[in-house]
């Protein structure tokens, strides 16, 4: 249908269940639903396939605060599901709490979503992309500022972000703090699409890749956990402002290419993140690109490369350098301190 429906004052959704789709809210292709007053998804909303307390296909407005806590779906979208035709648009600020789903432990979208306000994501679960999960052709924007992924928890890739198509763009400061993955990308995983991030100041400090507490996993052990901040398998990431630290991985502490393109053109700093290969940068293929001034400080390898490492499998792909770079006290406890393989 084409109606609209308006919730004028504060609105509270608690214990709704589906079915099928969207527990507390469904908004089919065409129609509107607009909140101007805060919006309260708690206790335990359910959905028995997607958005455990909103589906769309049509559009969603927030104008004032939205909550959404301890919501769950089966399979996408843990509190709000984005359909390809759908689009969501936060005003005001947005927090998600311990929610969980399989793809998108909070949000998935294939639509249009707009964070235009602070955007907070803690301890929310899912299979890849613990808080959000962005695939074919959607589009999230955070164009707010203090914008916090905290403690979310992905069992496979993506500690808190999962991108496997279109574009996630961050427009102001973001911090990623904490998200863990028990395989690949402690805080970030992209296989195709975009992250841009090229007018943002993003910080990364102490995410983990593959489940271990104090020491980084050895890859002979047959754990992947690469890629402590970022994996990179595919897509485009475009980076200015960037600042990861204290990270832990089997290879890449920091982060680990191995395909597509990363682009870093503004400040970096790279410091006391730790793997067997490639205390803060692995690189296995793809395009690496940092135009900007960057320094590596104190980063530790078990093995090899203090620093960076360059794999056998990266030949012939492209590394460039093309500005100030700095390497402190990084350590390795076989060949190079700073790069890798000799």
């Amino acid at each position: 249908g084409t109606g609209t429906v308006n919730f004028s004052g504060s609105s509270t959704f608690t214990g709704s269940s589906a079915s099928s789709n969207g527990g507390a809210v469904y908004v089919a292709s065409g129609a509107t639903a607009n909140f101007t007053g805060e919006a309260d998804f708690s206790g335990n909303n359910k959905s028995s396939s997607n958005g455990g307390s909103v589906y769309t296909e049509g559009t969603v407005s927030f104008a004032d605060k939205a909550s959404f806590t301890n919501s769950t779906a089966s399979g996408s979208g843990g509190a709000v599901y984005v359909d390809s035709s759908g689009k969501v648009t936060f005003s005001g600020s947005s927090a998600f709490d311990s929610n969980s789903g399989t793809y998108g432990g909070a949000v998935y979208s294939e639509g249009s979503v707009t964070f235009a306000d602070k955007a907070e994501f803690t301890d929310n679960k899912a299979s890849n992309g613990a808080a959000v999960y962005n695939s074919g052709s959607g589009n999230i924007t955070f164009s707010g500022s203090a914008n916090k992924f905290e403690t979310n928890k992905a069992s496979n890739d993506g500690g808190a972000l999962y991108i496997s198509g279109g574009t996630v763009t961050f427009a102001g400061t973001t911090s990623f703090t904490k998200n863990n993955s028990a395989a690949d990308g402690g805080a970030v995983f992209i296989s195709s699409g975009n992250l841009e991030a090229g007018n943002a100041e993003l910080t990364f400090t102490g995410n983990v890749s593959d489940s271990y507490s104090s020491s980084a996993i050895d890859p002979s052990s047959g754990s992947s956990g690469n890629g402590g901040a970022l994996c990179i398998a595919g897509g485009t990431v475009n980076l200015s402002g960037v600042s990861i630290s204290e990270h832990k991985a089997s290879s890449g502490g920091a982060v680990f290419i191995e395909g597509g393109e990363l682009n870093i053109t503004g400040t970096a700093s790279f410091s006391k993140n730790e793997a067997y290969y490639g205390g803060a940068l692995y690189i296995d293929g793809g395009t690496t690109n940092i135009t900007g001034t960057v320094t590596f400080t104190t980063n530790k390898a078990k093995n090899d490369g203090g620093a960076l490492y360059a794999s056998d499998g990266a030949a012939g792909t492209s590394i460039r350098f093309s500005n100030s770079v700095t390497f402190t006290t990084n350590q390795a406890n076989s060949d190079n301190g700073s790069s890798g393989n000799g």
